[in-house]
């Protein structure tokens, strides 16, 4: 191997969680490392029976550091109480609070259920996901995904003749309709 070229580790993944954590719902993180003494695995003495974890760079979860690997916590949470996470599926949380790792806030979901489950963002004027006002046509627009497909759909209110808070409370109307068939919104998401 040429001189300054590294080979990158494997990730080590734990068999069984449960060898390395205990779930404790007093510990910040949710996790806490087990008594040395009883782990069946080696655990460093100055971790032994502490509150696991430290917080991403970002502030947003609760990350464990394994070797020279990073867990999310929320993650190993889920695993512990429920068994692996499917390919393809996410670890959500129901309350949108990325920090409390609580196993009843934990639910397994697709991609798209998750983006569902966002609170609104703090410039929508409208405070309704996927309504957004298009004055070039003067019309309100909804837009949305089919949850089956994830093809993405439109639908037009003007706002000429019947002014603009009749167009909204239409629009407003119809985003909540989505959820009647199926679309999956979550009172978070501002449906």
């Amino acid at each position: 191997m040429p001189k300054g070229v590294y080979e990158r580790k494997p990730r080590v993944i734990p068999e069984n969680w449960s060898d390395i954590f205990v779930m404790d719902p007093n510990s910040p993180s949710g996790l806490r490392w087990r008594d040395k003494n009883t782990a069946p695995v080696m655990i460093k003495s100055n971790r032994s029976s502490q509150p696991a974890g430290s917080l991403q760079a970002s502030g947003r979860y609760w990350v464990v550091e394994l070797g020279s690997s990073a867990f999310y916590v929320h993650r190993i949470v889920y695993e512990m109480t429920n068994g692996p996470i499917p390919e393809g599926h996410i670890v959500d949380h129901i309350d949108g609070n990325s920090l409390r790792n609580a196993p009843g806030n934990l639910r397994l979901a697709t991609q798209l259920l998750n983006t569902r489950n966002a609170s609104a963002r703090k410039d929508n004027a409208l405070g309704v996901h996927g309504v957004h006002r298009c004055d070039i046509n003067k019309v309100y627009v909804v837009q949305w995904s089919d949850p089956n497909t994830g093809r993405r759909h439109r639908k037009c209110f003007g706002y000429v003749r019947c002014g603009h808070e009749a167009a909204i409370e239409k629009a407003r109307k119809f985003r909540a309709s989505l959820n009647l068939q199926g679309a999956g919104y979550t009172p978070r998401h501002g449906a």
